[in-house]
């Protein structure tokens, strides 16, 4: 997202990766759930759809991982 402001650049964070969509696979049956995960909270499936157990594992290499670089700068006001 972009925005228009002024100021004074105070500090800039070093660049990082936020997860969009994340894999889960069921700990017992290996059922593999895509999750929609919101504005930076890792949210983890409550129950399997088949088995019922709610221990999952993510899956980092998975093609339907999404994430979208961001980056924190902070500004100052000018006066």
């Amino acid at each position: 997202k972009l925005i228009n402001t002024r100021g004074c650049v105070v500090r800039v964070g070093r660049t990082k990766q936020l997860a969009q969509w994340f894999v889960f696979v069921c700990s017992k049956c290996g059922l593999e759930k895509i999750e929609k995960q919101s504005e930076g909270f890792y949210i983890v499936p409550k129950k399997c759809t088949i088995c019922g157990v709610s221990t999952f594992q993510p899956v980092l290499n998975s093609p339907y991982v999404r994430t979208i670089s961001f980056q924190m700068i902070r500004i100052q006001e000018i006066i």
